[in-house]
């Protein structure tokens, strides 16, 4: 059986939100390992950043969880922020996503906007994995391999953007990130989270600018249909292809 560790990040001023985790984990049987996270009340004042002392506190918080799992030699672990619900089926599909023989670096739980992509498989649940071609999943659940871990930590050691926001630009990042829908962990409250969201308005641009971000959106649904199809293939005979290219939402 693939052993899978979870991760959950908590402020050490935050013993509430740990005695919650603590019962819906007990609840799941779920082996829960707690990081204490970085502490942005804690933090010196951030120098000329585009980044506030919350969002750099964060941002180190999980990168202190990439190095613990490449530290380890964990072969996969799950990485959660610690003010969310867990859905009933987490473990199982989380041993599912461990057993697919998918060449992957991350594995996103759960969306803050509609998932729109390509999907590559129907897990034994129900979910859908998809090949996302849109933003806005956030970071506060995901499985990440050690090979995704590796990439994270020599690509983005410093805090330069949010996480969720690197996550969000995984296919400009290099990162080959999957998304679970519907979510195995939501936010309890995802009004303070920084997304980038795929259904905001944005101000009006310039034509050319406009332009540019059109083809993009087509670049990015296009490519997502591609690596759905590659992860369908390799899949082949461990889960049942799927013909179906249709974007999502689900």
């Amino acid at each position: 059986m693939n052993s899978i560790n979870f991760f959950f990040i908590n402020l050490q001023r935050r013993p509430d939100r740990r005695y919650a985790i603590e019962r819906q984990c007990e609840r799941l049987g779920i082996n829960a390992v707690f990081v204490e996270a970085f502490d942005a009340q804690q933090l010196p004042a951030p120098p000329a950043s585009a980044l506030s002392s919350g969002e750099i506190a964060c941002y180190r918080s999980h990168h202190r969880v990439w190095s613990m799992l490449v530290e380890q030699q964990l072969a996969r672990a799950v990485v959660f922020e610690d003010d969310i619900e867990l859905d009933a089926r987490l473990d199982a599909v989380c041993r599912e996503l461990a057993a697919l023989p998918l060449d992957v670096d991350l594995v996103r739980l759960g969306s803050l906007m509609p998932v729109r992509g390509s999907r590559v498989a129907t897990l034994s649940s129900g979910h859908q994995l998809v090949a996302p071609s849109c933003n806005g999943s956030g970071a506060h659940a995901y499985f990440l391999t050690r090979a995704g871990a590796r990439s994270l930590l020599a690509r983005f050691g410093e805090p330069r953007q949010p996480v969720d926001r690197v996550m969000d630009q995984a296919w400009r990042n290099g990162l080959r990130a999957l998304v679970v829908a519907p979510a195995l962990a939501t936010p309890i409250d995802a009004l303070g989270s920084d997304i980038a969201s795929c259904g905001r308005r944005a101000p009006r641009a310039p034509r050319a600018a406009w332009l540019m971000r059109k083809l993009e959106r087509h670049w990015r649904r296009a490519r997502a249909m591609a690596w759905a199809w590659q992860l369908r293939s390799r899949l082949h005979p461990a889960v049942p292809r799927l013909t179906g290219r249709r974007a999502l939402p689900i």
